[in-house]
């Protein structure tokens, strides 16, 4: 991956540790088929960000989780609803911080 203006579509669990996560990047995320399980990359270094929205509003989840270690807003998982938007950020302490904004198509 190269650069923060590749689009990459994730419709299955993902592992940004085992990826090619460099720091940025854009991720649109489709949970139509089932359930999909997000692994955050470590929180090691300040200022690190990528952009995620989720693009369908189906009953299936989209589960958000930190690096061993880490947390996200301070929690051990975190639950991204339908037709969300959020850019984290990568704060102190070992913390990412992930504003989850609706929006409507």
């Amino acid at each position: 991956m190269s650069g923060s203006s590749i689009l990459i579509n994730i419709a299955g669990s993902y592992d940004f540790n085992s990826s090619e996560y460099n720091g940025f990047g854009y991720y649109g995320i489709d949970c139509t088929a089932g359930n999909i399980a997000i692994s955050f990359p470590q929180a090691f270094n300040q200022g690190l960000y990528f952009q995620m929205i989720r693009l369908d509003n189906s009953s299936n989840t989209l589960t958000l989780t930190p690096y061993s270690g880490d947390t996200l807003n301070s929690l051990s998982t975190i639950n991204m609803p339908g037709y969300t938007y959020s850019q984290p950020q990568t704060f102190v302490n070992n913390n990412w911080i992930v504003p989850l904004q609706s929006y409507t198509i």
